[in-house]
């Protein structure tokens, strides 16, 4: 199997880690943004995938979660504001080392929300993105009126999940999503009740999506129940100038017991859907 690098920036007092797959021959470059509390060496497989196929990879470790610090607590708090600054930094650095590689951004569940809010932050500001083809996996806006019979027990779990995580002063990852600042559950509780993502620098960036003209590929998962193609057509559908394509992961595809999680287990199939994607493009 090949090898990765761990690597290390700084940014806001804290040391932030990713992965780097390297194949030096390819002309892609990958770069992914995982779910919440899911750690960069969960995708080690889907990377590896990838690498044999022809691509160079690249994975953040979110603000707090495996090699990142500062773990949240009480008087570690963060949200998607602080996660959206470390993703603006963390692929200034990134992209000019894939200089003439096509750039594929991948975000898993939130990160795919964060690569959303940094590309359209990026054209709102008429920055460079040094992206090529913007990736969603399982990823999209969790809006409580979208999950039909589930919408009341979603709703539930995330007023619950708020309450805990500002009573204790951070969430302590039972049962999903690991151990979280209280600001970042509030952000999250945010979209779930009110389907759009919170201001950020008192900057609504949900209405600036529409400036995204990468093209887009959303891909859904058979048996995520957390991410259903509903919530995800919520997310796109601001997308209005982006080229768009979608795409169902099913289980006969992956061979496995997927869902919002585990597809990454099961990733041999996706990782040759994402490069037929790529080439499409």
């Amino acid at each position: 199997m090949l090898p990765y690098q761990q690597l290390y920036f700084t940014r806001d007092n804290q040391r932030l880690g990713y992965h780097h797959y390297a194949n030096r021959g390819a002309n892609l470059g990958v770069i992914i943004l995982p779910a919440m509390g899911v750690p960069a060496g969960y995708y080690r497989r889907f990377a590896l995938q990838l690498c044999e196929r022809g691509a160079n990879v690249t994975i953040a470790d979110l603000r707090g979660v495996g090699s990142s610090s500062p773990k949240a607590s009480r008087h570690n708090n963060f949200g998607y504001a602080e996660l959206l600054d470390d993703v603006d930094e963390f692929l200034t650095l990134i992209t000019p080392q894939l200089a003439g590689r096509y750039v594929l951004l991948l975000g898993h569940s939130l990160g795919g929300q964060l690569a959303s809010l940094h590309l359209a932050r990026k054209h709102r500001n008429g920055a460079e993105t040094g992206i090529d083809a913007l990736g969603l996996i399982a990823s999209g806006i969790p809006y409580r009126r979208l999950y039909g019979v589930r919408g009341p027990a979603v709703s539930t779990m995330a007023a619950y999940m708020r309450t805990v995580s500002n009573i204790r002063g951070h969430w302590p990852g039972h049962g999903f999503a690991g151990r979280q600042p209280r600001r970042l559950i509030d952000d999250w509780a945010h979209t779930v009740f009110h389907g759009e993502f919170v201001k950020i620098g008192g900057q609504q960036l949900h209405d600036h999506l529409a400036h995204i003209t990468q093209p887009v590929h959303a891909v859904t998962i058979e048996g995520d129940y957390f991410t259903p193609p509903p919530t995800t057509r919520r997310l796109t559908d601001h997308m209005t100038y982006a080229p768009l394509s979608t795409y169902h992961y099913t289980r006969d595809t992956a061979q496995g017991p997927i869902d919002h999680i585990r597809w990454a287990k099961y990733a041999d199939g996706l990782a040759t859907h994402m490069l037929e994607f790529v080439a499409d493009t």
